[in-house]
Order: C-alpha cells, then sequence, then structure tokens
C-alpha cells in the first residue's frame, strides 16, 4: 500500500510539471505570433511611408488574415500613458475586424514616426477567461515635423 501511495504522488508531480510546459509553450507561441504582427504592420507602414489611406489599412488586414491573428474583442485603442501626445490614426473596431492600435508621434527633435500596439491573447479554458497583453513597437522616423 505503501508504495501506490508514492506512485500516485509522484504521478501528480509529473502531471503539474507537463501542465506548466504546455501553458509556457502555448504563452510563447502566442507571444511570437502577436511580434510577428507587429513587425509585419510597422514593415507595411515604413514601405508606404504613412498610414493616411485606405490601401495601408486594407493590406495590413489581408496580411493579418493571412497570418491568422485573432478576431479583436468589442475593445478600443486607449489615449493613454505614453500615447497622450499621440494622435490615435486607427481605431480598428468598426472598421476591421482585427485589433490593432497605430498612433502617429511628431517630436521635434525625431520627427514623425509611428507606434504600433497588437495584442497577445491567453485564453484559459477551464475558468473560461480570456488573457490580453499588449505588445508595442514603433517605426523608424518616417519625415520631419
Amino acid at each position: 500500500m505503501r508504495e501506490s501511495i508514492g506512485n500516485a504522488y509522484l504521478l501528480g508531480i509529473i502531471a503539474f510539471f507537463v501542465v506548466i510546459i504546455m501553458l509556457f509553450f502555448s504563452a510563447s507561441m502566442n507571444y511570437t505570433r502577436a511580434f510577428k504582427v507587429k513587425n509585419r504592420i510597422i514593415n507595411i507602414i515604413e514601405t508606404n511611408k504613412t498610414y493616411n489611406n485606405g490601401e495601408v489599412k486594407t493590406e495590413i488586414d489581408r496580411t493579418l488574415g493571412d497570418m491568422k491573428y485573432r478576431i479583436a474583442n468589442n475593445a478600443s485603442c486607449k489615449q493613454e500613458g505614453r500615447f497622450e501626445n499621440a494622435k490615435l490614426v486607427n481605431q480598428t473596431i468598426g472598421t476591421s475586424t482585427y485589433r490593432y492600435c497605430i498612433y502617429e508621434f511628431n517630436s521635434k527633435d525625431r520627427g514623425k514616426y509611428y507606434g504600433v500596439v497588437t495584442y497577445m491573447y491567453f485564453d484559459i479554458p477551464l475558468l473560461n477567461v480570456t488573457l490580453e497583453f499588449p505588445i508595442y513597437g514603433e517605426t523608424k522616423t518616417l519625415g520631419v515635423y
């Protein structure tokens, strides 16, 4: 009887570590996808040298569909924190099915550049909870202010 309790305890420890490793693997995959989406959006903006026409938005939406980026929840972009001095140029909800935010910065010392925020989603199915973490990046300077 003593060995059966020891084996059950050991099996529980192994199962716990397998679940933890699977959580890290899933989080890593989701972070990588959000990071790639952010970089792809930045590359599209830098190639076109702006984000003020419908062609750029169409290209971004098509690219996100090809990358299997997650469809947006009904949440919007915020103008707080580091984005207080920025102009929100993309309000994705209502005009797109994907959630990403693009901010235009005009700095006297740096010039004009864009900030891009994409989101990493992490689902916890047993609790029916979705966690979301923002991933931020900036373009290079695209023009003089």
